[in-house]
C-alpha cells in the first residue's frame, strides 16, 4: 500500500501500485531520487529478522521492483 500526501490541502490519498512492494517492515530507510522512491533494509520485529534488500517505486508508472541493481539508479 502507498499514500501520497497533497501539502495543497494537507491531506493523504491510497494510490494503487503494482509490481513487487516491500512487506511489512520498521527501521527502513527511503528516499526519492529522480522519478523514482527507493526503500532500503529494515527489520521485521516478530521474527527478529533484518533485510537487506532495495525496493523501488516507479513514480511514473505506479509499479514496485525489487532487487534494484545500484549501478541503474
Amino acid at each position: 500500500m502507498f499514500h501520497l500526501y497533497k501539502i495543497e490541502n494537507l491531506t493523504w490519498t491510497k494510490v494503487r501500485v503494482t509490481g513487487d512492494p516491500p512487506g511489512p517492515r520498521s527501521g527502513a530507510q527511503s528516499l526519492v531520487y529522480k522519478d523514482s522512491v527507493y526503500v532500503f533494509g529494515g527489520n521485521a520485529k516478530k521474527v527478529s529478522e533484518y533485510y537487506n534488500d532495495l525496493y523501488k517505486l516507479d513514480i511514473a508508472t505506479k509499479k514496485w521492483y525489487h532487487h534494484v541493481d545500484l549501478f541503474d539508479i
